[in-house]
């Protein structure tokens, strides 16, 4: 570890997080590489030296002098980004270091340091590319000629006198200096362009998937603003409160109304496996109360098994907690999941949903849902958790749904450290089996607004900031049906007037708005210094990505509802932004 310390400082040091490409990181790494190897090998020969001389000799000298030139010249990497001129620079240090020594005692062509001229467009080229192995490439063939010439001081003509295996050396070094030249600058050049393509493609896929956010950002709320209006006035016409409905009319608005919500689940299906996908979904971990959550998701689809027939039942474990620290939307979100199969997938019988803890593993519980429907082949016991695959062909013509369910269901469970896996399945059913670490806690006080009655909104000023027609009829009678009263305005400036003249108990305010947006809005009342400054603000958005929540509760907003807007939801949100209000108000009283 201390080693590892050490580079990673050195590293620091020699600013290689400064390095812009991956070659020219590959290049100073090399640099320091090799130069390291250079200095060890050197202060090998230093200790060979004292061991063969018994003490200091002038042989000492060179590789001192060379290993602290090279040194210096690494070093200098910090400031300058040349790593050709290095090389090149690095490769006359060595030529002189292998050329210089053979000199005073005519030894030449023989010398043992022969190999490390052939060798050195290998290391060059890894320094400084393959156009500095070219540039040397004269020069390493200059030495060897020097070094022939050297072998037979004296003698009549160029590279006269030598012994035939003087001349072989000769010839074996000239050609093995050609080939590792020619092959070094095959594998820098085809190494420098893998490194650029991978870069080039991994910036593409960052462009890309910054355009898919987008996109999906975009489809998002422009599949959900009409899905508003559609989903938000029916409910209006099926409320209490409304024109009489004749039964027809009633039914055929719960089936638009129906319709309507299994759109929205497909649409949110799509995002969510996009979301997950692109590693873009966080798990959360809060108190939640897992009792209350698996008998909610039971009472979602209480009417759905009545109307085929289906009995529905819950059973918990004497093992299993009740309040526990997790992420209560993603658990719910795959619950609903299995259970929504279940009865999908179910024409007689019982659906079952059971629970406890795992005595063999503390701090795990485990969630079984079982049907009664047709089974699932062996062979696609596994293809089922994969997108867009269902059991059987034609499924998705008789039951309906994408085949998402599952394989978001099991990228959650992962995201959340547990597992989801097909237990049993055959003719008389299956049953799937979520095994999660959930740890037991103390329960949470009541949540401020839970529960809210709508009535308490009887009265109250609301002003509504949103610049699309049908988005404000839809809330507008949603809020006159709670019997509050309403105040308009189609974006932040005007807002911020309606405030002035008017005030509010409670502001509605979309995201995305022409001329002054929601949160610049929302910053603008804020800073405003009126006494409307702190009135609660909730943001009503089309924006389904991952982290939006947070986002705008962080610009200064009291509460979020996503688009479709649901009447229930609506109240509890407004209900527990006031009800906050009014704890703050009191403890400031108190103080």
């Amino acid at each position: 570890m201390t080693i590892v310390r050490a580079w990673r400082a050195f590293e620091r040091f020699m600013r290689i997080e400064d390095r812009k490409t991956g070659w020219e990181v590959l290049q100073l790494r090399a640099s320091y590489s090799v130069v390291g190897c250079f200095a060890v090998l050197q202060a090998m020969n230093v200790a060979m030296s004292f061991y063969t001389f018994g003490g200091w000799s002038f042989y000492h000298l060179p590789s001192f002098v060379l290993s602290g030139i090279c040194i210096a010249g690494v070093v200098s990497l910090r400031w300058l980004r040349s790593h050709r001129s290095y090389a090149v620079f690095f490769a006359f240090i060595m030529l002189a270091g292998i050329v210089g020594p053979a000199l005073p005692d005519n030894t030449g062509i023989d010398t043992s340091l022969l190999p490390y001229i052939v060798i050195s467009p290998m290391i060059i080229c890894f320094i400084g590319g393959w156009r500095a192995g070219i540039f040397l490439l004269p020069f390493n063939l200059l030495a060897i000629f020097i070094l022939a010439e050297n072998a037979v001081p004296g003698s009549p003509g160029l590279l006269s006198g030598l012994s035939m295996l003087q001349e072989l050396r000769v010839t074996q070094a000239v050609f093995a200096l050609l080939l590792a030249t020619f092959v070094a600058c095959a594998v820098s050049l085809a190494a420098k362009t893998a490194l650029e393509q991978s870069e080039a493609a991994n910036r593409r896929a960052k462009r890309a998937e910054a355009a898919k956010s987008d996109f999906l950002a975009a489809m998002s709320h422009e599949l959900r603003t009409p899905m508003n209006g559609v989903l938000g006035l029916t409910e209006v016409l099926l409320r209490e409160g409304s024109e009489p409905l004749s039964p027809r009319q009633r039914e055929l608005l719960t089936t638009i109304d129906d319709a309507g919500s299994h759109l929205l689940g497909i649409v949110d299906d799509i995002l969510n496996l996009s979301k997950l996908e692109a590693n873009r979904v966080t798990a959360e971990s809060r108190p939640l109360s897992l009792h209350a959550l698996l008998r909610g998701v039971r009472e979602t689809f209480a009417g759905n098994a009545v109307a085929k027939r289906l009995r529905l039942g819950v059973t918990l474990g004497e093992h299993l907690p009740d309040w526990v620290t997790g992420d209560e939307l993603r658990i719910r979100q795959i619950v609903t999941n299995l259970v929504s199969n279940a009865v999908k997938f179910s024409e007689v019988g019982e659906v079952s949903i059971r629970a406890d803890g795992l005595e063999a593993r503390p701090g795990w519980v485990w969630i079984e849902v079982r049907d009664c429907g047709c089974g699932i082949p062996p062979e696609r016991a596994e293809a089922i958790f994969e997108p867009f695959e269902q059991a059987e062909r034609g499924v998705e013509r008789r039951f309906g749904g994408t085949g998402l369910g599952l394989p978001i269901s099991r990228q959650l469970a992962n995201l959340l450290g547990g597992e989801i896996h097909l237990k049993r399945t055959g003719p008389e059913g299956s049953t799937f089996v979520l095994m999660l670490p959930l740890s037991e806690t103390e329960p949470e006080a009541k949540r401020s607004g839970a529960g809210f009655d709508r009535e308490a909104l009887r009265g109250l000023d609301v002003l509504v900031v949103e610049d699309n027609e049908v988005n404000r009829l839809v809330i507008g009678e949603m809020l006159k049906l709670m019997g509050a009263r309403t105040r308009f305005a189609e974006n932040g400036r005007e807002a911020l007037a309606a405030l002035r003249a008017f005030g509010a108990d409670v502001v509605l305010m979309d995201k995305h708005m022409p001329e002054m947006n929601g949160i610049e809005a929302a910053a603008a009342i804020r800073a405003s210094g009126e006494p409307w400054a702190e009135v609660p603000i909730i943001a009503a958005t089309a924006d389904a990505m991952e982290g939006e929540e947070a986002a705008l509760l962080a610009a200064g907003m009291n509460g979020f509802v996503s688009k479709p807007v649901r009447a229930d939801r609506l109240a509890e949100v407004i209900g527990r932004a006031l009800a906050t209000r009014e704890d703050g108000l009191a403890g400031q009283r108190v103080s």
